[in-house]
């Protein structure tokens, strides 16, 4: 809830970005953390979209964590790419 979902996030950065051809860095420390609704509609709504396959993805999102604290966050949006 609020302006800053993850719907928002997708819609006002990563389209953009993947749009453009940009490859994309998303670092997740310095938060209070991402509720998985957040997470979900953020990376999995990319996928939900079709435009991009996962592989393409892959190769264009590097999500990192470079505290300990933001690993499961990261883990969980990496999660979205994975091959099912």
């Amino acid at each position: 809830d609020g302006p800053y979902t993850g719907q928002a996030f997708r819609e006002d950065f990563l389209i953009p970005a993947l749009d453009r051809g940009d490859d994309v860095i998303i670092v997740l420390d310095g938060t209070n953390g991402y509720p998985s609704s957040f997470l979900d509609e953020a990376f999995g709504g990319l996928i939900r979209l079709g435009r991009w396959g996962i592989d393409e993805l892959r190769r264009r999102i590097v999500v990192r964590a470079d505290s300990q604290d933001f690993i499961p966050y990261r883990d969980r949006a990496l999660a979205y790419f994975a091959k099912k």
